[in-house]
Formats: C-alpha cells, sequence, structure tokens
C-alpha cells in the first residue's frame, strides 16, 4: 500500500494545496509511486511534465493555452501516438478567476483528457479561502473524475544557496562554482522560481554523465537542445531573459579564465 495510491488505486489525480517549497518533491513522489503501481499507463518520452496555465481575461478572444498544452504533450509523446503520464499543471493565476469563461473551457478539457493523461493540479494557498474556491470549482466541473486534495504544509524556507546545494545533492550533480552562483542568481529574480531551477538541476542529471564536473558549457548545452523541458515552463520574455543571465555569466568566466 503506498503513501498516495491507498490500495493501489490507479488512475487517479491530485490537487496539492501549497505555499511549500517542497511541493515538487511531492510530485515526484507522487508520478514515481504511479509508475510503481501502474507502469503500463505510462508512455512518451517522460513520466510527467510540467505546465503553467496562464491567465488570459475573458475579454481577450486569444485564449490559446490548450493549443499550447496539446503541442507540449504531443513532444512528451515521442514515438507514441498520444502522451500517456502525469501533467503537472500551476493553477494559481486562476485564483479569484474560477468562475470565468476560459477556466471553465480549460477544467472540461482535462476532464475530457483524463483517458490519455492524469494531473497534478498546484494551487498556491497563501489566501485559504480564495485557493478553497478554485478547488472547489475545479471539483464541480471534474464531477466524477477521481481527484484527491493534499494539503502541504510550508517548512523552513531554507536561503537560496541551501537550497541550490539540497537540489544538487538530492539529484547526485556536482555543479561548478559559476554553476551554482548561476542558479543562485536565478532564485533572486522574482520570473524564476524554485521549480524551475529544480527542473534545471533534474534534467542536467538526466542528460548528461553527471560523473563529471556540471559547468556552464553543459548548461548552455542543455538549454539549447531541442528536448529541453524547461522553456516550456516559462514564457518567451522569461526565456529570453533566463538566456540573457546564462550568457553574461558565462562571459564573466571566461574573462575571469583570460585575466
Amino acid at each position: 500500500m503506498g503513501k498516495y495510491f491507498k490500495n493501489n488505486f490507479y488512475p487517479q489525480n491530485f490537487i496539492l494545496l501549497t505555499t511549500a517549497e517542497n511541493k515538487y518533491q511531492a510530485v515526484d513522489e507522487i508520478v514515481n509511486e504511479a509508475v510503481l503501481t501502474a507502469p503500463e499507463k505510462f508512455n512518451g518520452r517522460r513520466k510527467s511534465f510540467p505546465f503553467e496555465l496562464r491567465y488570459v481575461p475573458p475579454f481577450d478572444k486569444n485564449f490559446r493555452e490548450l493549443k499550447r498544452l496539446q503541442g507540449t504533450a504531443a513532444e512528451m509523446a515521442g514515438y507514441h501516438d498520444e502522451y500517456r503520464g502525469y501533467i503537472v499543471i500551476d493553477l494559481s493565476e486562476y485564483i479569484k478567476h474560477e468562475l470565468e469563461v476560459y477556466f471553465e473551457i480549460a477544467v472540461k478539457f482535462f476532464y475530457d483528457m483524463n483517458e490519455y493523461w492524469k494531473f497534478i493540479f498546484v494551487v498556491d494557498n497563501s489566501n485559504q479561502k480564495s485557493a478553497l474556491d478554485l478547488v472547489s470549482r475545479v471539483l464541480f466541473i471534474l464531477d466524477d473524475v477521481p481527484c484527491r486534495v493534499i494539503e502541504l504544509k510550508q517548512e523552513e524556507r531554507l536561503t537560496n544557496m541551501q537550497y541550490v546545494e539540497e537540489i544538487c545533492e538530492k539529484y547526485k550533480v556536482t555543479c561548478s562554482k559559476e554553476v551554482q552562483l548561476f542558479l543562485q542568481n536565478l532564485l533572486e529574480q522574482k520570473e524564476y522560481s524554485q521549480q524551475i531551477v529544480s527542473m534545471l538541476v533534474r534534467e542536467i542529471a538526466g542528460n548528461f554523465d553527471t560523473s563529471c564536473v556540471v559547468n556552464m558549457e553543459l548548461v548552455k548545452e542543455y538549454m539549447k537542445n531541442q528536448d529541453c523541458v524547461i522553456k516550456y515552463m516559462m514564457n518567451p520574455k522569461q526565456f529570453d531573459k533566463f538566456m540573457d543571465i546564462l550568457e553574461k555569466r558565462e562571459e564573466k568566466q571566461n574573462y575571469a579564465k583570460a585575466v
């Protein structure tokens, strides 16, 4: 009997209500347990991938979030006809907007796709009442789709340096001093969450031989790789700024070596 899948019950969707920085550790635990419980339910290049449902006001006629999600899922499917696995969707931008038409369209789409995809919805509950209003709306629209709500407690917040050290240790990655400073620098920017940094380290661990030290060139190589996942976690402006920070950090490193 697992921690998340009681009596080996699968499939099941989850809603994580949390302000905790360790929420993506819980995501990993859920996905890993699901794979052990029902490995035949997964196919594609990854067992899970993240997606942020960006807020679009109802007067804006350009709601393309579901097309963006379908495109990402198609890429994650690899040589399979349809991706099967977990999609980790952050719904937090729709807090206080849960009654709007685009949110209803999105959740109804999730309902329709439940045969293929399973969902872990993440909801920031800094404002507990507003978060619960959104969760209630999700559960109402999903109706008979199994969905378990879990509230994660906030743990003592780590410093940026501590977090980088912890995440590198978790994925058994040895980063150069420059890479560590680059990751810390990202965490200092309001646009980049711990989720993005965690995913970056995790993907490097999965795509490269990490028996050697991960340097800035390796990070840059990953970011330019077509299999790069975290670019889907950012909008174009965030991605451009990310690459600009990366380039400047690398230039600074090269200059220091030359001097």
